[in-house]
């Protein structure tokens, strides 16, 4: 009964102590681990908030950098057409002797320079010369008997002349005081007829002779007749003609140079026995140079002939002004040839045959943007596409960290020169692509931009083109 008393005693004892002492203790004790809790809540604030930044600094330098461009329309375009032509000589010349014969000599060689008149080549010209000689010899003679017919005859001739027509006078009066003597005796039967007849015949030739001496003085008296003298005179003539002939198959003996040049080609040797139509030598004009250069009919229009064209021989620039424009169109390329003089000192190290270049800037009308060509992905049915960046698109932390989202935007491109082309599409003024990097992007990936241009540079259009904008 004690124990059992003194039990419930002390386990009274001990339920009224801690009914006493039980809710202020449990109360601290939640009160201490709330205060604990927030404090730590609290300390981890700042180091939430660090490492939120750090995640997000470290997300935006894992997005792929790129660089853009920002997109200026263009409202004319001054395109250049580039024509390939060749350089020629102004004259070429086929050159070769006029007459058959013996080559004799050479004077010059291929790669020669030749000044104009300047001699080439002889033939062999000794029959030419034998032939001149005689020729020579017999003009001499027409011209001596030309001469004393202009003279007339001499004096001697003419006394002469006259000294027989007074012998025939003579001899016809002597003839007839016969004649009408042996008329009598006939009548009185003294001579027989024969004799008579003999008398009358004599005196009518005595007659005849007078005549004719008469008619020979007078003649000699006159002088030479016009006929005469114009008879000899063509005798002359043509003497001459043939001899001047023979001179001037000597001088083509001779092959000269017709202008200055150089010699390009030698076709014979000496000793050769040449034909008038045979080549001896190929002569160029090498200080005169000329390209010929197609172009289609709607350009060569454009050019007039005194018109001042510069011409590209790889990295030499030459100048030129138009001789003339051929009127017709060629056969084979369907263009006109248009010949240009290469006019400065620069040709003289041109040689014929070099390719030359001349471009032909046109202006028209154009609507689009210059892009670089690394800005431009192939994209479906025949079409090229840009990437263009939005920062709209992305969220406030990633724009002010410069960062964007890729849009593909669909182009046509019109034209191409150097590193650039001309695009029209769905793009606008003030729109910003992306120029490098295309093989890593995909429309709506995030990128980061790192700057506006191409070696902090806005894309100028080529150099040979001029952009003007709208």
């Amino acid at each position: 009964m004690t124990d059992v008393q003194t039990q419930r005693f002390r386990g009274g004892a001990d339920s009224q102590r801690n009914a006493t002492s039980g809710p202020p203790a449990r109360y601290l004790i939640a009160a201490g681990v709330a205060i604990l809790v927030l404090v730590a809540a609290v300390s981890q604030i700042p180091s939430a908030t660090t490492a939120g930044e750090s995640e997000s600094t470290a997300s935006s330098n894992r997005l792929l950098p790129v660089r853009t461009i920002e997109l200026t329309s263009i409202t004319e375009l001054e395109t250049r057409h580039t024509f390939t032509g060749v350089v020629e000589p102004a004259r070429t010349s086929q050159l070769g002797f006029e007459r058959s014969g013996r080559v004799l000599e050479l004077l010059v060689d291929e790669g020669e320079r030749v000044e104009a008149d300047q001699p080439l080549a002889r033939l062999d010209t000794q029959a030419l010369e034998i032939r001149s000689r005689e020729l020579e010899a017999k003009r001499l003679e027409a011209r001596a008997i030309l001469a004393e017919l202009r003279r007339g005859p001499r004096e001697e001739t003419i006394a002469a002349a006259r000294a027989n027509v007074e012998q025939f006078q003579a001899e016809l009066e002597l003839w007839t005081v016969t004649c009408s003597r042996n008329d009598r005796l006939r009548q009185n039967d003294a001579i027989t007829e024969q004799q008579y007849d003999n008398a009358r015949l004599n005196m009518s030739a005595a007659r005849a002779r007078l005549s004719a001496a008469k008619s020979q003085l007078r003649e000699l008296e006159e002088g030479t007749r016009q006929e005469q003298l114009d008879a000899q005179d063509a005798v002359v003539a043509q003497l001459d003609a043939n001899l001047a002939l023979v001179e001037t198959d000597l001088e083509k003996s001779v092959l000269r140079a017709p202008f200055a040049g150089t010699i390009s080609k030698r076709l014979i040797d000496e000793g050769t026995v040449t034909s008038a139509t045979a080549t001896v030598f190929e002569l160029v004009d090498t200080d005169h140079l000329e390209a010929r250069i197609g172009l289609p009919a709607d350009v060569a229009s454009r050019l007039q002939p005194g018109q001042e064209k510069g011409l590209r021989k790889g990295t030499q620039h030459l100048a030129g002004r138009i001789r003339a424009v051929r009127p017709v169109l060629d056969p084979v390329t369907r263009t006109q040839v248009v010949i240009i003089d290469i006019v400065d000192d620069a040709s003289r190290q041109t040689v014929p045959g070099e390719v030359v270049r001349l471009d032909i800037t046109e202006t028209g009308d154009a609507d689009g943007f210059w892009v670089p060509l690394s800005a431009l992905a192939q994209g479906p049915r025949g079409l090229w596409s840009l990437y263009a960046v939005d920062p709209a698109s992305a969220d406030a932390q990633a724009a002010e960290a410069n960062n964007a989202r890729v849009e593909r935007r669909t182009v046509e491109v019109v034209h191409t020169e150097e590193d650039q082309a001309l695009v029209r599409g769905t793009v606008y003024d003030g729109d910003r692509i992306v120029v490098n990097g295309l093989h890593r992007i995909v429309p709506g990936q995030l990128v980061r931009v790192v700057d506006d241009s191409i070696d902090g540079e806005s894309p100028s259009m080529p150099t040979n083109l001029k952009r003007h904008s709208g």
